[in-house]
């Protein structure tokens, strides 16, 4: 990997590999000529990280224009897969499982226009941080536009499904699936795991995420939290039910929508700063699309 060049493919053949260091790479490829890292043909690669040292990670990608895909990454003492301060990227049919923190990280400033797509990941915990930390994919402490999760399943993570604290550029997560999350499967008795589906900000930034046809279930906090993040985050066509908290919990929309509003709201603001709001009859598995603008 740190040999790539614009225009390198680097297939890797069928079997579970298990490096002594983080397996990572600076290089930069193009639009127009990618650098690829992919499983060889219908060929199944497992990067197991179990024989790393504490706090490193099997794979990590800080250069523009890669695509990633096919693999499986797991049992890593810490993150499962780590793309840093890059532009351009897809990220496809990955599975990162059974990490030491969140299985797929997205972090940087000048993290721009990444696709994560079919992403799988599951069964990641902390034991250092008690579960504070092993989401099933992080967007986290940067900024960058243009990035978008499509097609995820994100479940039996110790802490959340998504979380985005202080990413303080829009993401847009779409047709995914947040399940399971938060519950101590690995009887931690210092257990601190928040267990949201979907935590959509968090650590004092306002950033309107876009947020489209999703599904959070039984997880042990919230379905979809803004988590204290005030900026317009839209929501819409997502599904939430049997979450152990609320399906939807903006609080901040709820402190801002009448008060003779009652039930499950979910608010939107429209340009002229006013109020778009449906009435609180939202269906038995708390379905709640918000309405669209008028033309």
């Amino acid at each position: 990997m740190k040999n790539a060049a614009a225009g390198t493919t680097i297939q890797v053949r069928g079997g579970t590999y298990t490096p002594s260091a983080t397996l990572k790479s600076t290089a930069n490829g193009t639009s127009s000529a990618r650098i690829t890292l992919k499983a060889h043909g219908s060929e199944k690669v497992k990067i197991d990280g179990s024989k790393l040292a504490d706090g490193s990670w099997p794979a990590g990608i800080f250069g523009d224009y890669w695509t990633v895909q096919n693999i499986t990454f797991q049992n890593s003492p810490a993150q499962g897969f780590v793309v840093t301060s890059s532009v351009g990227g897809v990220f496809k049919n990955l599975v990162t499982a059974d990490n030491g923190d969140s299985g797929f990280t997205l972090r940087g400033d000048g993290t721009s226009n990444n696709l994560v797509q079919n992403l799988d990941s599951y069964g990641n915990y902390d034991p250092a941080g008690h579960g504070q930390n092993a989401d099933g994919i992080a967007v986290k402490f940067g900024s960058g536009t243009g990035n978008r999760i499509t097609g995820a399943r994100l479940y039996n993570n110790l802490d959340d499904g998504v979380d985005l604290w202080q990413f303080s550029s829009p993401i847009t997560i779409d047709h995914s699936w947040a399940f399971g999350n938060g519950k101590n499967r690995w009887g931690d008795t210092a257990f601190e795991g928040n267990g949201n589906g979907y935590k959509l900000g968090g650590g004092g930034v306002t950033v309107a995420h876009i947020v489209n046809n999703n599904a959070g279930w039984d997880n042990t906090l919230n379905g979809f939290t803004e988590n204290s993040n005030p900026g317009a985050i839209v929501l819409n066509r997502n599904t939430a039910y049997s979450n152990a908290e609320a399906g939807f919990s903006p609080s901040s929309v709820r402190r801002r929508c009448p008060p003779r509003t009652t039930g499950t709201v979910v608010c939107r603001r429209r340009p002229s700063s006013r109020w778009m709001r449906r009435p609180p009859t939202a269906p038995a598995r708390r379905t709640v699309r918000c309405p669209r603008r008028p033309s």
